[in-house]
């Protein structure tokens, strides 16, 4: 029984659940840093479409009606394949929060940002990119503090990896800093004559988040690495 175990056991105990941890987590990140991977590509596949595709079927002799029609439904088919990755990949997040709830909350953000992102693909309303820009925030936000507890784990002496630990809590700070800016973008926006000022900090706030998103794909691959490799001492 729990009550009458020695302090060795206990601390045995809980080694052996924080190894257990890492060692799912580990292959958790893994997928999740695939996940990523593919969106990424996908993204880039549909710019370079959208960017040729008029020329493309040009050349083969298509018709302006066939030039729609097909750019489209290739649009569409992206868009979906990128909403089914980004809400798999919050289902995957919550069900980490079984260690750490703040992946729960983490995995939520996620869907929440890929249903309004979608949304704004469909509309092309400014309005919906800053808010899903948030939530992606957010999401970050809530999976760094998730992944820096992990990482500290139960105690110093038995931390899984401090370094990337702190890592983590500076990717945080990062994302907090844009999330201030696209608060003030926001409101701006409906400010008159002031709200051409959004136009170049949106710039800088895409420019900003495409270097996150690769320091999080690093920290997301350093980190299942360190878990998988994780031993208890």
């Amino acid at each position: 029984m729990e009550g009458f175990a020695s302090p060795n056991e206990r601390e045995a105990r809980m080694k052996q659940e924080q190894f257990n941890r890492c060692n799912d987590m580990g292959d958790r990140l893994k997928l999740l840093f695939i996940l990523k991977i593919i969106s990424s590509v996908l993204n880039i596949l549909l710019m370079v479409f959208v960017a040729n595709s008029a020329a493309v079927l040009a050349l083969i002799g298509a018709d302006v009606e066939t030039v729609i029609t097909s750019a489209k439904v290739t649009v569409l088919t992206f868009e979906l394949i990128t909403l089914g990755i980004g809400i798999v990949y919050g289902i995957l997040t919550m069900r980490m929060g079984k260690y750490m709830s703040e992946f729960s909350s983490a995995g939520l953000f996620t869907i929440i940002d890929a249903l309004i992102t979608f949304a704004y693909d469909y509309t092309g309303a400014n309005v919906l990119s800053l808010i899903a820009a948030a939530f992606g925030i957010l999401y970050v936000m809530c999976f760094a503090d998730g992944m820096k507890m992990s990482l500290r784990g139960f105690s110093v002496a038995n931390s899984v990896d401090s370094i990337l630990a702190c890592d983590w809590e500076k990717f945080k700070n990062m994302n907090i800093k844009m999330l201030i800016v696209l608060g003030v973008s926001i409101i701006v926006m409906f400010v008159p004559f002031v709200n051409l000022l959004v136009l170049p900090v949106l710039l800088i706030v895409v420019i900003g988040a495409f270097a996150l998103e690769i320091w999080e794909l690093i920290l997301m691959y350093k980190s299942s690495v360190s878990m998988k490799n994780y031993v208890p001492v």
